[in-house]
């Protein structure tokens, strides 16, 4: 191979060839520099929905923590639920029972009167 230097043996001196060249070469870097360009932007717009991504498992890992209580407090009342069905039915009653006295003695005392 020649010495690049050597201009008699090549084409390397060649004024026009040396701007078309130069000419190819810019245009490659600017092709480059858009591309690096377009990647810059794109990386952005990653590291914007990565961070958004992120935000949002955080926000489901809280919601799913929240569930979980919320389905330990549930269980709590389905165990709690028969027994308070059952003293309820026993307050019903006991009122009941105590309405019929009161009404009992109430009759008891008109009629105690009236006869």
């Amino acid at each position: 191979m020649a010495n690049p230097l050597d201009c008699a043996l090549s084409d390397a001196c060649n004024p026009t060839l040396v701007m078309v060249r130069l000419e190819a070469l810019e245009k490659h870097t600017e092709r480059t520099v858009t591309a690096l360009e377009s990647i810059q932007r794109s990386l952005s717009a990653l590291a914007v929905y990565n961070e958004r991504a992120s935000a949002m498992g955080a926000s489901l890992d809280r919601a799913f923590i929240h569930l979980q209580e919320l389905q330990g407090d549930m269980t709590t009342i389905q165990i709690a639920m028969p027994e308070l069905k059952r003293v309820t039915g026993w307050v019903q009653r006991a009122a009941i029972g105590i309405v019929a006295l009161v009404g009992i003695a109430i009759w008891e005392v008109f009629i105690k009167q009236v006869y």
